[in-house]
């Protein structure tokens, strides 16, 4: 091939690649030149920066709304107490309270960004080039203002504090190290294999100061234990060993998550500081067809060599 049309190739090549990249800079600078327009036209809308003021020296004189704009602020204030109270007996975020918090959070912005755009009634008297004048004083407006944008971020906020667990009693954070018995074997009558349980104590020695009313049981399995067994269920029973009978609120279990797999978490309710309780774990293979003696021999071992723990989550500290 002649040397002259190869070096006509390179040059074809480098030629199309600044057009290419020249392509792909304009079309950015268009999207975000469209984007910076967009964001400024939405909060100029919302913020009513596009109506002129009316005189405050006029007759009548304009009408203000510090009193409306108060009312709506309290209300979100007063709807976020609520959710938080809400939030503090579950074990969870609860979707449908915290939509409707949004929901509710939502129409307050909305009255806002009305009231920012009411105009006054002298709209069809306006002169070419004349700005349309708001409905309210101008002193108001810049109240109402100031109110949209601190409303919008407490609601956003808290939204946010709210769907993570993290609202003021919300979240168990304190956690204390379940004190596990030894692994005994345990026939499940309605699967008809055999499999593991686990006995744990919790009494004033795992909180010597009090035991909570309400705490989250968390559990897991790790390593070889994780990918060939499961937490079946929780029973609950409440006594000393002259008198035992089950828990009036047995353990709840929670959602797993998929990502996690060898996690399990129950809810405790009801608890006395005056009594002890003891939560039975069973543990089921993971195969319907169960596994031999030997494998289950090798699972009670991994339980007492600590691949098996548990903690119960609280929100007190002890």
């Amino acid at each position: 091939m002649h040397p002259r049309f190869v070096q006509f190739r390179w040059r074809d090549l480098r030629l199309t690649s600044a057009a290419v990249l020249g392509t792909i800079r304009t079309a950015m600078s268009f999207a975000l030149l469209s984007i910076r327009f967009l964001v400024r036209w939405t909060i100029g809308w919302a913020f009513g920066w596009e109506l002129g003021y009316l005189d405050a020296t006029g007759t009548p004189a304009p009408k203000t709304i510090y009193g409306e704009v108060i009312s709506l602020f309290g209300m979100t204030l007063t709807n976020a107490i609520a959710l938080a109270l809400s939030q503090a007996s579950a074990t969870e975020p609860n979707r449908w309270y915290i939509f409707i918090y949004g929901w509710v959070a939502l129409t307050i912005i909305a009255g806002m960004v009305v009231m920012l755009n009411t105009t006054s009634k002298t709209v069809g008297k306006l002169e070419f080039g004349e700005l349309a004048k708001h409905a309210y004083e101008r002193g108001s407006i810049m109240f109402t203002r100031t109110f949209l944008f601190t409303t919008t971020v407490l609601s956003g906020v808290i939204v946010f504090l709210a769907c993570t667990g993290q609202l003021p009693g919300q979240d168990f954070t304190e956690e204390t190290e379940g004190k596990l018995g030894r692994p005994e074997n345990y026939h499940f009558k309605s699967t008809k294999v055999d499999g593991i349980m686990v006995q744990v104590t919790l009494d004033k020695c795992t909180f010597p100061s009090g035991i909570p009313e309400q705490l989250n049981m968390k559990i897991v399995l790790k390593g070889e234990l994780a990918r060939k067994w499961k937490v079946q269920e929780v029973v609950g029973y409440v006594g000393d060993a002259k008198s035992v009978k089950e828990m009036a609120y047995q353990p709840a279990a929670g959602e797993t998550d998929p990502k996690f797999p060898g996690r399990y978490l129950y809810l405790l309710e009801g608890l006395s500081n005056k009594e002890d309780y003891h939560l039975k774990v069973y543990v089921h293979s993971l195969s319907k067809e169960g596994l031999r003696a030997f494998e289950i021999e090798e699972a009670k071992e991994a339980i007492r060599a600590g691949e098996m723990t548990v903690k119960f989550l609280s929100k007190k500290r002890r």
